[in-house]
């Protein structure tokens, strides 16, 4: 609400939405439809249009190149495989092939928000407004039970990014092709979300690990948040410590119930730890520079 509209409800009747695109800017589509883009709205809908200077157009898509290499940052870990992808050594090879596909989806989808944000359901949907700026209220401590969380989209995006040539039947390269091929032929940028489906069980463990990781980046952005509440109800330190906390609750949300199903899929199928399929790399990315060359292929 205050991003958009600038103000808050404060009571917790609302929902919260938090963004997991946590090593890229979105430059196109902030939430604000036609009202508000940092992208030209013919660039943004991938449109032809000729009411645009030369010199507009060039400076968006040198943004948008620099907004590429950005997107390698989500391709560093190389989850599924024992070793490090090094595209340097140009081999031509399927693992190479599949992670320039993965870039391409990634580019598609960059500046659609709507792939990028969870949204949590409001905390407490039945409470009564606050009283007026200036005043204090009463603190109540609450129980939270299960929250329900539609993240499916996010899920997506972390199973494209978790992909190896052996998943899907081995049909990786061919579904991410054929993805490809149908997202470029629609025009709307809501269209072109290409989800890629829960296959095998290893790819699945994966890819929730790949969420934990994404919220675990977006939660280090917090750090220095002061959970201690301002006692002036709508000022505004109040206002921002009240998104502030929605923002951390959701993440924590998602970061938990991404953990929980990576357990699951991992103890209940009993998948072996050796397997080079469960390999996720939780200490650190791979090279930047294995990755670069992708940029010139595109």
């Amino acid at each position: 609400l205050f991003a958009k509209y600038g103000y808050i409800n404060g009571d917790g009747s609302s929902p919260t939405e938090i963004s997991l695109a946590v090593f890229h800017r979105m430059i196109g589509d902030v939430g604000l439809g036609r009202q508000f883009s940092q992208l030209p709205f013919d660039m943004w809908y991938q449109k032809e249009h000729n009411d645009r200077s030369h010199g507009e157009i060039d400076v968006a898509k040198k943004a948008l190149e620099v907004q590429a290499k950005e997107l390698l940052r989500y391709l560093l870990f190389d989850d599924g495989y024992k070793d490090c992808i090094d595209v340097t050594l140009n081999t031509s090879s399927a693992d190479e092939e599949l992670k320039l596909l993965k870039l391409r989806h990634l580019i598609r989808i960059a500046n659609y928000r709507e792939a990028w944000v969870v949204r949590i359901p409001p905390k407490s949907p039945d409470a009564s407004p606050l009283q007026s700026m200036g005043s204090t209220r009463q603190k109540t401590e609450q129980e939270e039970g299960p929250v329900g969380v539609n993240a499916n989209r996010i899920v997506s995006i972390c199973r494209l990014l978790s992909l190896q040539v052996d998943d899907i039947r081995g049909e990786a390269i061919n579904y991410l092709r054929e993805g490809l091929a149908s997202a470029e032929s629609l025009e709307s940028p809501g269209k072109t979300l290409f989800l890629v489906e829960k296959y095998e069980d290893e790819l699945e463990y994966r890819a929730m690990m790949c969420v934990v990781r994404l919220c675990n980046v977006a939660l280090g952005r917090y750090s220095r948040f002061d959970q201690t509440e301002p006692e002036i109800v709508g000022s505004i330190e109040w206002n921002a410590w009240y998104i502030v906390k929605g923002e951390v609750r959701a993440l924590g949300i998602i970061q938990q119930t991404a953990a929980s199903e990576a357990n699951k899929v991992k103890h209940n199928q009993m998948i072996s730890a050796t397997n080079a399929a469960m390999t996720v790399r939780e200490e650190g990315a791979c090279p930047l520079n294995y990755s670069l060359p992708l940029l010139s292929r595109l």
